[in-house]
């Protein structure tokens, strides 16, 4: 009757204020991180030269790509081109999981990393702040490998 109704009704309210309550927390870390992302590659831009930063967001996510094009010369003393990239990726939020992931894929002069992923459960409050600081560290960690990838491929040349 009635008093079913209005306890659904009520069910219905409460979920979609927890929902609602969910996306905002998974807002904050992602913009909290990105934040942080966009600073980093910055510094890493400065330590390696000639790479261009651009913002990326599309069904894939959002983040940060840094790409350089390098003209050398090919074994067979032909002109060459060499191409490296580095891209940071927050996926989106899904609304089925409660989580934050992120995606480094990287290129090193035509050569592909392996593509490597962050995956947290994202919780509310400190905790949420605890998970963006280790996505942070994590992919802090990613872009000094990555920066060491391309000097060691620098060194081979």
């Amino acid at each position: 009757g009635a008093d079913g109704d209005r306890a659904r009704a009520h069910a219905a309210e409460e979920a979609a204020r927890a929902e609602g309550e969910r996306r905002a927390a998974h807002a904050r870390a992602r913009a909290a991180l990105l934040e942080r992302i966009g600073a980093r590659l910055r510094d890493l831009r400065e330590v390696l030269p000639g790479f261009r930063m651009r913002q990326v967001v599309d069904a894939d996510g959002e983040g940060y790509a840094l790409a350089r094009t390098e003209e050398t010369i090919g074994p067979a003393g032909t002109p060459a081109r060499l191409f490296s990239r580095l891209e940071v990726r927050l996926v989106p939020y899904d609304g089925t999981h409660d989580r934050l992931a992120v995606t480094v894929r990287g290129v090193v002069r035509d050569r592909e990393k392996t593509p490597q992923r962050f995956w947290r459960p994202l919780e509310g409050g400190a905790a949420a702040e605890g998970v963006v600081s280790d996505a942070a560290a994590w992919v802090e960690g990613a872009l000094v490998a990555y920066a060491e990838d391309f000097a060691d491929a620098d060194e081979m040349r």
